[in-house]
């Protein structure tokens, strides 16, 4: 760790791999946190996808320099300013920004006021307001977290190890999920690390929340142009859905994950799927930071190789038909497997792209059209299909549990398709044999859509199998 100056004071930076590897990720926390809200295992999963993750004591946490309680000398602009004076330190040109709640607010006025030091955005648990009331088509605080603020109790005396501990544990059991067990022995080793490394636990606690807010930025969102995501627990009672739900609407390149049994938290249940979404929002930044030519693109991945498009799976050989993609460990019921990506067009204009390219229909008149293979593009036909699609034309769910090695599969005649391909001998075919779940030997690829099949590019992609999808 090293102290890095800020205007005023200093924070504690912690870098877990050494500076020549790969893209960087800046870890922001969120209000009176430190930096070892970022677990290690999700810190080490990131690691591990060959990225440098970079977090750091904000002022008021950790071994960072403090102000009286009460009487902080900064307000969120400084804090914006300090994490980028992170990157400075470390000879950071651009990041990748994760966000937890406030710490969301630090990352999005970062990549209004200083485009070029973001790549890409991560924000769990956040909202696009700060500290106050919010806005009033934003749902506010629940009525139990309010009722367990007016309970709480005062703080214990300084000196007081344990008492603190089992203060700052109980002090995060209103924010937990309603619909899943509170882990009190993260807890519990999370306050026993915030009470040996900070400073003054009461400035912890009471300088964020009262500091200077600045000007609003909400209208300011859709300036915002690269990749985004947006985490929300579903059972988050500080910020209630509808809050990550506006934000991923005004934020134009983002995608929303709304995540069952997770508050406003990171517990360890939902912190491997979190560095799942976080290593494929780096993904998409650095594929937009240093974009391949498309036809290099193309070539690359039309030739036998395929963008691994859906966490948690693998493509490999298929009882069904030809290849197909399966699961590497387990899917709750409702997960959100992944988001479609590619080019809009209608399909009525543009007849050919149906013989030419993977695709996904959205609607029977629209087309969800790449020049690329994914892997969901592996998806495989059944009648008893594990994997839905939601109504938005563009979400892939788990429609049942799935466990690893199961493989995935969608009911592709379930989805509103082009009447062409209604028309086209590969319904026909599934309509006659759906009960085998076969597709034809045609060599027709048909790739997974949220809202329908659609054929695709007449070619083994230089596999000796014929392409195995229609999703």
């Amino acid at each position: 760790m090293r102290n890095v100056s800020v205007r005023g004071g200093h924070v504690v930076v912690d870098e877990l791999v050494p500076a020549e590897s790969g893209p960087a990720v800046l870890l922001v926390a969120g209000t009176g946190c430190s930096l070892d809200f970022w677990r290690r295992d999700l810190c080490e999963a990131l690691v591990a996808a060959g990225l440098r993750v970079i977090r750091f004591d904000q002022r008021d946490t950790g071994g960072a320099s403090s102000d009286p309680a009460g009487a902080p000398t900064y307000g969120l602009p400084d804090l914006v300013e300090d994490a980028v004076a992170v990157l400075d330190a470390l000879d950071v040109r651009q990041a990748h920004w994760v966000g937890f709640s406030q710490g969301g607010w630090v990352a999005q006025l970062a990549a209004l006021d200083h485009p070029q030091r973001v790549a890409s955005l991560t924000l769990v648990a956040s909202r696009p307001v700060a500290h106050g009331p919010n806005d009033p088509d934003l749902p506010e605080v629940s009525d139990v977290l309010l009722a367990a603020f007016a309970e709480a109790l005062p703080a214990p005396d300084s000196a007081d190890r344990d008492g603190w501990v089992r203060y700052l544990v109980d002090g995060e059991r209103p924010f937990a999920s309603t619909t899943a067990r509170f882990d009190v022995e993260d807890a519990r080793a999370l306050a026993a690390t915030v009470f040996e490394r900070t400073a003054d636990l009461e400035a912890m606690l009471t300088n964020h929340p009262v500091a200077p807010q600045g000007d609003r930025w909400r209208e300011r969102l859709g300036e915002i142009d690269v990749p985004v995501a947006v985490v929300h627990g579903k059972d988050d009672p500080l910020f209630p859905p509808g809050n990550g739900e506006a934000l991923a609407r005004e934020l134009p390149a983002a995608r929303l994950h709304l995540v069952a049994g997770m508050g406003h938290e990171l517990p360890r249940r939902v912190r491997p799927g979190v560095a799942a979404v976080i290593i494929d929002t780096v993904d998409r930044g650095e594929a937009r930071r240093d974009p391949a030519p498309i036809d290099a693109v193309a070539e690359r991945h039309l030739g036998g190789d395929h963008l691994d498009t859906l966490p948690f799976t693998e493509v490999r050989r298929s009882a069904i038909h030809g290849r197909g993609l399966f699961a590497t460990a387990s899917r709750p019921a409702g997960t959100l497997l992944g988001e479609l990506d590619g080019q809009v067009v209608d399909a009525a204009a543009h007849p050919d792209v149906v013989d030419a390219l993977e695709w996904n229909a959205l609607n029977p008149t629209t087309l969800l059209v790449r020049p690329i293979r994914t892997s969901y593009g592996f998806l495989n036909h059944s009648d008893q299909p594990n994997v839905i699609i939601d109504p938005d034309g563009r979400r892939l769910r788990a429609g049942k549990p799935i466990a690893p090695g199961d493989e995935l599969t969608i009911d592709y005649l379930a989805q509103p398709v082009p009447e062409s391909y209604l028309r086209s001998d590969e319904a026909r075919r599934l309509r006659t044999a759906e009960k085998q779940s076969v597709l034809s030997a045609r060599r027709h690829h048909c790739a997974g859509s949220t809202n329908g099949p659609g054929t695709g590019r007449r070619s083994e992609f230089g596999t000796g199998d014929p392409a195995s999808t229609l999703s």
